[in-house]
């Protein structure tokens, strides 16, 4: 039986699947299973995968959403450790050994994440890592998680009996809701995380990705529903957490559609945001703004957007970016 059950989820990813699977097999923690979940690919993805052997196994069948092809992947794992990583996605050889030696260092741990390279898809060059914009917490993170996911897809090791009390990924999410940074808080409410802060994995960001495709209201719609889910299940968060976090997103998804030149749908988002809290003067400059014709909004986004981010962070309590 092996230690660690690596879960891949796949669709159509013929032209990175390899580098993937070559990279878990290139590990210096050798006691693993490489289970491929294949989403119901119509290139040669179950190709290039039926060429490898053990440990790696195939899974393939009908067509699957991303959370129905981790469940059934995990649910398939016999390892006493399960990491999750998407088909165009990488890991560096030390990857599995530096976490599994977190989990011996602190035996109470549950789950460890890391940071990560972000890699251009095209270029294949690192754009940047994880954590040049991303705080990486450890301990107990929920709160913090409600503001920012900043745990990267993927670089987590989650013990198996984690999903047996938290339960297995939604299936009913649509695609626009991001099922990861829900785990990740449904997680994160019952138990402190570890994070090893070095760089263990490549996060590819391409065109063809769900992720850059996705509309940026339904982006909106998504996050906002992962966070109703969230107070929902921890009904012990306060009143005034959830204001506070509500207001977050209305104003940095509304921002995000008013630097797209969006901006009736960026001033609905905005207003959600003054209506929340009322304090925050960055909502009123950028609700402002989006009554302003295009050639101003143009040089807003080079100006003002940017003094407003500034200006949230050198007030407590209005980052943007991870609480």
């Amino acid at each position: 039986m092996p230690r660690v059950s690596v879960v891949i989820t796949a669709l159509n990813a013929d032209s990175m699947i390899a580098e993937t699977l070559d990279s878990i097999l290139a590990q210096e923690f050798r006691d693993l299973e490489a289970i491929v979940v294949d989403g119901g690919s119509t290139d040669r993805t179950i190709d290039v995968v039926s060429r490898y052997a053990a440990p790696v196994r195939l899974l393939a069948g009908q067509r699957l959403t991303k959370s129905a092809g981790r469940n059934v992947g995990i649910r398939s794992a016999s390892g006493e450790y399960i990491a999750l990583v998407d088909a165009d996605d990488s890991w560096l050889p030390g990857k599995l050994a530096r976490q599994l030696e977190h989990f011996e260092r602190s035996p109470s741990l549950e789950w460890v994440y890391s940071d990560c390279f972000v890699v251009d898809g095209r270029s294949r060059h690192v754009a940047s890592t994880w954590s040049a914009r991303n705080h990486l917490y450890s301990g107990h993170i929920l709160e913090r998680l409600l503001f920012d996911c900043f745990v990267p897809s993927p670089t987590p090791v989650i013990r198996r009996k984690v999903f047996d009390e938290v339960g297995f990924y939604d299936e009913s999410f649509l695609r626009h809701e991001p099922e990861d940074w829900d785990m990740w808080m449904r997680i994160a409410a019952r138990y402190p995380v570890g994070v090893v802060q070095e760089p263990l994995a490549r996060l590819r960001v391409h065109p063809s990705s769900l992720t850059a495709r996705e509309d940026l209201w339904l982006t909106a719609e998504g996050a906002l529903a992962v966070v109703r889910r969230a107070f929902e299940r921890n009904p012990g968060l306060s009143e005034e957490l959830r204001v506070r976090v509500v207001s977050h997103w209305h104003r940095c998804l509304g921002s995000g559609l008013l630097r797209a030149g969006r901006t009736r749908e960026a001033r609905e988002l905005l207003s959600h945001a003054i209506e929340q809290g009322p304090l925050d003067p960055g909502s009123y400059i950028m609700w402002a703004s989006t009554w302003l014709g295009d050639s101003v909004l143009r040089s807003l986004n080079r100006t003002v957007v940017n003094r407003v981010v500034r200006l949230k962070r050198s007030i407590p309590g209005l980052s943007s970016r991870g609480r």
